[in-house]
């Protein structure tokens, strides 16, 4: 996924009994948009997003309402891509998805699962998941700078690996920046584990990527595990 934070910001971090950092909601960078192409325009500035037909976004139904300052979860319809694009541009800079990839990742339907996270009727994060057999991947994962430090990240995180679960996925893979060591103390917090790097892997900024892998999502105590990091940043 893809520079606001810099890689090592502890602000905002809660500490564990092993020392380990929990990072709430710093900058993620696993992006893999599995079997999509990444479309640019010519002169590589994602082009505006359009509506297909005449069709209109559902104005009260965009987003769920729910108390002042409360962040809720609701999945990714073609009517929130407007602000997706907004805040994916503010996020991941020169390395931003275009708006056709999303529109490209909403169209594979129910193997794609997206959330977006809304506070005070605004997209805070949003966040995607691959499925395929019993394989799943974290496609994208980002958090508006001024909404991290408040769990938004570890909790669309969770709720993508609760999915993947759902699907019978046993396990999940992710690419993140090799010099993003916050995200990548949040994803051993949950299992995962390097597997190797991609080097040049985020384009255009041509950053390295590892490889990380969290197996046997599917066991108890892998959704105990979900549970105690949830609980961990909802105190």
């Amino acid at each position: 996924m893809n520079s606001p934070i810099p890689p090592d910001d502890t602000d905002n971090l809660q500490q564990t009994g092993n020392n380990v950092p929990i990072t709430d909601d710093v900058r993620l960078d696993a992006r893999s948009p599995r079997d999509v192409a990444a479309p640019r325009d010519a002169d590589g500035v994602p082009g505006d997003v359009s509506v297909p037909g005449n069709g209109a976004a559902p104005a009260a139904d965009a987003v769920r309402r729910g108390q002042v300052g409360q962040v809720v979860f609701e999945p990714l319809r073609w009517w929130h891509l407007g602000d997706i694009v907004v805040l994916e541009r503010k996020i991941f800079a020169e390395d931003a998805w275009t708006p056709e990839l999303f529109w490209s990742e909403l169209a594979q339907g129910a193997a794609r699962h997206y959330l977006t996270a809304v506070r005070d009727d605004q997209i805070i994060g949003y966040g995607g998941l691959a499925v395929h057999d019993d394989e799943s991947y974290i496609q994208t994962l980002g958090v508006a700078a001024d909404a991290r430090g408040r769990g938004v990240a570890t909790r669309l995180l969770v709720a993508l690996l609760r999915h993947a679960r759902t699907r019978d996925a046993r396990r999940c893979e992710l690419e993140v920046r090799t010099d993003n060591a916050v995200a990548q103390s949040l994803y051993r917090r949950l299992g995962f584990v390097e597997l190797g790097v991609r080097r040049g892997y985020y384009q255009p900024s041509g950053a390295d990527a590892y490889v990380m892998s969290a197996d046997r999502i599917h066991t108890g105590d892998y959704g105990r595990m979900l549970d105690a990091a949830e609980q961990a940043v909802s105190r």
